[in-house]
């Protein structure tokens, strides 16, 4: 009796392996992207990212899995759109820290012409509140100004495709290095996919600070700007101890603008009334508004009101508003500016100096409430 010789056992091929590549690229897409959380809470918090750092690597683990996996994961571009960069791409070398610039390169490059969101996270978990400015001999930040700058000049030749940008900082140098070309680009060429922009110098002690470091007038942000339109889908802007050049800023916001914050900006920075008043003007559509420890800046913070105060801007959407005082009087200088009937959220914050114990008597501004 003849029996046919045995035949090799076939692997077994998982179920997932018969999906069309279309579905399987999607699935990676979904897996790869956390929707960013709407909460108003969270919006508030550092830690509230465009995106969730921890999956930025989820791609590399799909493409280790299988050749067809690898195959699939190269060729979806939606997978590459988070670009996270932190201390951790530094490398020690011979002269120093050195930044590995390949993750950076290779996801701007399988992202293709999808928009990018970019997290640069430089903040350096053991800065011991030293500041740049105050004793440059005593503290040189983990992520540098010039790894900033390596950063950027990476990144800006892509500056049509940025969806958001978030840039966190310890001090200010590397904050600098990073707005003065950010500026430039700007100028020359706007940024027509931009929906948020936020920029934190990540320390409300500097606010305070005996010795207030403040910008010089090159490096205020936008001052070199003198036209419109150059982030004409912009959203959201953050902009926390980062001085802007107010009345700019007032001609480049949208109306699209649905999310303002200023916060913990040093005295001579902060923008002063008239300022304020244009800046919400400028952007009758928000709907969320952070004003915390960033004026209105007065002439004479120790008068009971001014002597000339614009007519109230109408913000007809404003639904959620903080206000953070650092005096009754500037607090009522902000209400007197601002006509919001349909607010539904109203949060008043204690803003003073972190040392001192005696806290702001807020009852003007309750009573004008």
């Amino acid at each position: 009796m003849y029996c046919p010789p045995p035949q090799a056992a076939q692997p077994l091929s998982s179920p997932i392996s018969s999906l069309p590549v279309e579905l399987l690229s999607y699935i990676f897409v979904l897996g790869a992207h956390e929707p960013v959380s709407p909460d108003i809470e969270a919006a508030e918090d550092d830690a509230c990212q465009p995106f969730n750092s921890d999956s930025v690597k989820t791609p590399l683990v799909y493409a280790s899995v299988s050749r067809l996996w690898r195959s699939v994961a190269l060729r979806t571009p939606a997978l590459y759109t988070s670009l996270c960069i932190t201390p951790d791409l530094l490398r020690e070398a011979a002269t120093g820290e050195v930044l590995d610039t390949s993750p950076i390169s290779s996801y701007l490059a399988l992202s293709g012409n999808y928009l990018v969101d970019i997290l640069i996270d430089a903040r350096d978990q053991d800065w011991d509140f030293q500041d740049d400015r105050c004793v440059p001999s005593l503290y040189a930040p983990l992520f540098s100004a010039e790894h900033m700058s390596t950063v950027m000049e990476m990144l800006l030749p892509h500056l049509g495709r940025w969806r958001s940008l978030s840039i966190l900082t310890d001090i200010y140098a590397p904050m600098h290095a990073a707005l003065r070309p950010l500026e430039a680009y700007l100028t020359c060429y706007s940024a027509p996919h931009l929906e948020s922009l936020r920029l934190m110098r990540c320390d409300a002690y500097a606010a305070h600070a005996f010795f207030s470091p403040v910008a010089e007038p090159e490096h205020v942000f936008l001052s070199s700007v003198t036209s419109g339109g150059i982030l004409p889908r912009l959203h959201r802007l953050s902009l926390r101890g980062v001085p802007a050049a107010w009345g700019q800023l007032a001609s480049v916001l949208p109306d699209c603008l649905r999310s303002l914050e200023l916060s913990y900006h040093p005295l001579p920075t902060q923008p002063t009334v008239p300022e304020l008043a244009n800046l919400m003007a400028a952007a009758p559509r928000i709907s969320q508004l952070v004003i915390n420890g960033s004026g209105p800046a007065l002439p004479d913070p120790t008068a009971p009101t001014l002597t000339t105060t614009p007519a109230p801007v109408l913000l007809p959407e404003l639904k959620s508003l903080k206000l953070g005082y650092t005096s009754a009087s500037t607090g009522l200088a902000f209400f007197r500016i601002l006509s919001a009937p349909h607010i539904r959220s109203l949060k008043l914050e204690d803003a003073s100096d972190l040392a001192v114990i005696v806290p702001v008597d807020a009852a003007p501004l309750i009573a004008h409430l």
